[in-house]
């Protein structure tokens, strides 16, 4: 079952989709800065999280996007099945400014979806896009954890 959150409970940076009272989103073009972002990333998409709980947010990047989703939401949509992953799709269309695909009206955000699957078909009207899926939690006994897959490992070499 596909879930959005509400607005005000999800942060998303970059995105052009967030409502004009967001108005940090709109800097810089999303490609750029999404550029500058992966490479000095440890990787495309992991958790950012040590460990999830009920009680601290859940952040991590997808595709350069840094994704922090409040405490309570989580415990509050309850996350149903054996795995929870994170969508999010490009829209391609502009060549020179592909963006996150998605709304933000009537308080719902649509630019990161929640499954229980990895596979997840494209909106409804999408038709240039890139689909990009992490796989965040997975289901141990009573509780999730985040799959040690999908955290992020960043080499403890030293910079010269």
């Amino acid at each position: 079952m596909n879930r959005y959150l509400a607005s005000d409970r999800i942060e998303v940076f970059p995105s052009c989709i967030k409502r004009p009272d967001f108005p940090y989103a709109r800097v810089l073009t999303e490609d750029h800065i999404l550029d500058m972002i992966r490479s000095v990333s440890p990787g495309e998409s992991y958790v950012i999280s040590e460990h999830y709980t009920d009680s601290a947010p859940l952040e991590f990047v997808i595709y350069g996007y840094y994704v922090k989703v409040h405490a309570t939401t989580t415990k509050k949509h309850n996350f149903d099945g054996e795995n929870v992953y994170a969508h999010i799709f490009i829209d391609t269309t502009s060549t020179t400014h592909p963006q996150l695909y998605g709304t933000d009206e009537d308080s719902i955000f649509s630019g990161v979806s929640f499954t229980s699957s990895a596979t997840y078909s494209a909106p409804e009207g999408l038709t240039n896009y890139e689909h990009h899926v992490l796989h965040l939690l997975k289901k141990s006994g009573e509780t999730f954890v985040i799959p040690s897959t999908s955290q992020r490992c960043v080499d403890g070499g030293e910079i010269e």
